[in-house]
């Protein structure tokens, strides 16, 4: 009866150190699984991008809706991927601390875009800023704002106001 029961205890014992509530694994395997969920976002972001492709090129209204739809629903699950990521980042972050280790440590939360965000990548104003951003980072200089036509009347009148010069001439 005694070693009945101690094999029951050793039973229940195993069973609680299996399960994923209890044995959160190593860091090593935190750290694996961030970084597919990272592949997964992407992936997800990848696709919605795609679909937003192909609801541009379509003229049909209902299948414009249809892909819509795809898109709501792809943006859910890009929602829920990173609710997932902030959450094992928040358990890696605060069950694993650095315990020992020599190299540090850095945690992102990332937060989930809208799908006008992700429209914006996708167009031309997005292209456009992300060759602006290029360029400033390159040249590291940032070109001059526009002028606004108040500037520019302003610029008009001085160079107008100017008594023009006077040509003599001589014998």
């Amino acid at each position: 009866m005694g070693t009945i029961n101690a094999y029951r205890i050793h039973l229940v014992f195993l069973i609680l150190l299996s399960s994923k509530s209890v044995f959160a694994g190593g860091f090593e395997a935190h750290k694996q699984n961030l970084q597919n969920m990272v592949v997964s976002i992407s992936d997800i972001e990848a696709e919605i991008k795609n679909l937003i492709h192909h609801k541009r090129s379509e003229h049909d209204r209902e299948a414009q809706k249809k892909v819509m739809k795809e898109i709501e629903e792809k943006h859910k699950k890009l929602i829920e991927a990173y609710k997932t990521y902030n959450d094992e980042v928040n358990h890696v972050k605060f069950r694993h601390p650095e315990q020992g280790d020599d190299g540090e440590r850095t945690y992102t939360i990332l937060k989930p875009r809208t799908l006008e965000q992700i429209e914006n990548d996708v167009g031309l104003e997005g292209k456009l800023d992300r060759v602006k951003r290029k360029m400033e980072a390159q040249y590291n200089q940032s070109p001059p704002p526009p002028k606004s036509k108040k500037e520019e009347l302003a610029e008009k009148k001085k160079i107008e106001e100017r008594p023009p010069e006077r040509i003599i001439l001589r014998k």
